[in-house]
């Protein structure tokens, strides 16, 4: 049924409801929902894909072996990002994350290329950890840095 709006508030709500209809329909066909409500935009499938390798690497493997004290010991609890609050910078994990980055040109087999890079990759996060934790202490504003932990 086609309604004729009386007059230009009518008119206006009327494209305010198709605007936010439209809007919903496009946020629906552009993004991927996961069970614990992050979102994945289309077309971003593959650099989730390697987060999560990068994820696995610091949980399971050589990020494990290296840096976690305990078995149930938080990323954020752990060297990799403590060591960078002590020494007030993350520029020891840009640092090691420069040097992963370098490493891994020396291969030409993507199996020891692809771990140096996750490496990599996993010490950029403790320094973006470094940055939002340092600032959400120095804000009385922020409980929660949208990372999944209390500060």
């Amino acid at each position: 049924m086609c309604v004729i709006p009386n007059d230009f508030a009518d008119l206006e709500k009327l494209f305010e409801n198709l605007e936010r209809e439209l809007d919903a329909d496009i946020q629906a066909d552009m993004k991927i929902e996961l069970d614990d409500g992050y979102v994945i935009p289309k077309g971003f499938e593959s650099l989730a894909s390697v987060f999560q390798m990068a994820i696995e690497q610091a949980a399971k493997g050589k990020g494990k072996e290296r840096h976690q004290d305990s078995e149930d010991q938080p990323f954020h609890e752990q060297d990799i990002v403590k060591e960078l609050i002590t020494f007030g910078g993350p520029e020891a994990a840009i640092f090691q994350a420069r040097k992963k980055a370098k490493e891994s040109l020396r291969f030409s087999d993507h199996t020891h290329t692809v771990p140096e890079l996750l490496g990599a990759i996993n010490y950029l996060a403790a320094a973006v950890i470094y940055h939002v934790l340092t600032n959400c202490q120095n804000c009385d504003k922020v409980k929660t840095c949208n990372l999944g932990f209390e500060v």
